[in-house]
């Protein structure tokens, strides 16, 4: 399983749902905006296919 950054491209992001902290937006090193929630930076799933020892 990869949990790589979730990155955004532009804008503020916004969640359907109310939430009771804030999300906001942080630049790392090489210009990527990633998003965080409380001060936590959020990841998203990406499944693939297990190694032969996974």
């Amino acid at each position: 399983m990869r949990h790589p950054l979730l990155y955004t491209g532009t804008g503020t992001p916004t969640s359907t749902t109310k939430l009771p902290g804030k999300l906001r937006v942080v630049t790392d090193y090489l210009g990527r905006k990633m998003v965080f929630y409380q001060s936590y930076p959020l990841y998203t799933w990406a499944k693939h296919a297990p190694a032969p020892n996974d």
